[in-house]
């Protein structure tokens, strides 16, 4: 893969995929995640561990919290940020989960908090 950045007002340079992975890496300081990388990313393998579902970092910066997606599942988990729950102060112990396929009633789910296992007890259920 070949990018450009623009450098100046009138040159751009061109970088290979490993000088943008390191790029993209330092400009937010992170390599995953913007909020809790080292939380989000435990979290992430673990709930790949247990459910056997490939997800990606979809963590957005503007996000109270990270997130990863399954385009398999159509769905994106918000994930911890914290050890304690404090919505006055936006740290959260606890995940939440959307789903995008628009067809399935998936209400027993939806503007509810759930703990990691209760997330990896869902995928599962959902995956099968």
């Amino acid at each position: 893969m070949i990018a450009y950045s623009w450098v100046g007002m009138n040159s751009m340079t061109l970088y290979n995929q490993n000088q943008l992975k390191l790029i993209i890496m330092n400009a937010y300081g992170k390599k995953f995640g913007f909020h809790t990388p080292k939380l989000s990313e435990l979290n992430k393998n673990l709930i790949e561990s247990l459910t056997k579902v490939k997800f990606i970092d979809s963590s957005w910066h503007n996000d109270l919290c990270d997130s990863i997606a399954s385009e398999e599942l159509n769905i994106q988990i918000f994930l911890p940020n914290s050890d304690i729950e404090d919505f006055d102060r936006e740290l959260f112990s606890t995940c939440s989960i959307v789903f995008y396929d628009g067809k399935t009633d998936y209400s027993p789910y939806e503007d509810k908090q759930f703990t990691v296992n209760e997330i990896v007890d869902i995928v599962n259920t959902i995956n099968n």
